[in-house]
């Protein structure tokens, strides 16, 4: 309790003495402003922060964002560059068939009309259709009306051969065909039939397209001297069409 009175006698005049001072004291002699920069200040509000920046610097990281819009400019380049390549059909143009007429469907995109390759000296039944350069040909004697029965002659697993009205040929023998055979197919001579139009092909190979006809150069063949039939004179390219320009990118209906 001594020290705290002599700690009290001690302490509150000077404290009496400070507070006096002070009340006497102008504000001025009291605060000092603070040091300032005006250009500071306006940093304070400021960022170098950018949208945009920063947006492309996380899609520059991701490798499959990139992948994808190379793909994507590639696509719309090649949208500008597709109709300026050669060889190809104008995109208005409509194609038809030279002898049906009928548009030709589902067209697979190929480098090449060519569906077939017919070897040398094969022998090629010419429908009544050509022009300076192209001749219309298959491999097909006629056409069978469903449930004609016909005779077995030879079995060849995918073919056989036939015999109806005194003239032999081969028919197919696929899901397409359903041939009715026997247990053993092999056992020929029987007969047979199917619920479908058959065609009585001239050998056991399909030259034509869907069993249409195909076209063939007129340099490729020598045509007989009845202008029934032609005989290949080297292995000759057989065509969707009577041109060499092919469907580069397939199309529903033959034209782009």
């Amino acid at each position: 309790m001594k020290r705290m009175r002599i700690r009290d006698q001690l302490v509150e005049p000077a404290e009496r003495s400070a507070q006096e001072q002070l009340r006497q004291a102008a504000e001025s002699e009291l605060f000092d402003y603070a040091p300032r920069s005006e250009e500071a200040a306006e940093r304070t509000g400021f960022s170098n922060y950018s949208y945009w920046g920063s947006t492309f610097r996380m899609f520059t990281r991701m490798r499959v964002a990139l992948f994808l819009l190379f793909v994507l400019v590639l696509l719309v380049t090649f949208t500008f560059v597709q109709p300026l390549l050669p060889g190809q059909y104008r995109a208005t143009q409509v194609i038809n068939h030279p002898i049906t007429g009928m548009q030709l469907s589902n067209v697979a995109p190929s480098t090449t009309t060519v569906v077939a390759q017919a070897p040398k000296d094969t022998q090629l039944i010419i429908t009544p259709w050509e022009n300076d350069q192209w001749l219309a040909v298959s491999n097909v004697l006629a056409t069978l009306p469903a449930r004609t029965t016909f005779t077995v002659i030879d079995y060849l697993d995918d073919w056989v051969q036939v015999e109806l009205a005194g003239r032999q040929g081969y028919v197919r023998n696929d899901f397409t065909t359903k041939l009715r055979l026997p247990d053993n197919p092999q056992a020929v001579p029987y007969e047979s039939r199917s619920n479908f139009a058959l065609k009585l092909f001239s050998s056991p190979v399909n030259l034509t397209q869907d069993g249409n006809e195909v076209f063939v150069s007129k340099q490729d063949v020598q045509i007989a001297d009845d202008g029934l039939t032609a005989t290949t004179l080297c292995e000759a390219p057989l065509r969707l069409l009577p041109s060499e320009a092919p469907f580069l990118f397939g199309t529903n209906n033959a034209g782009q």
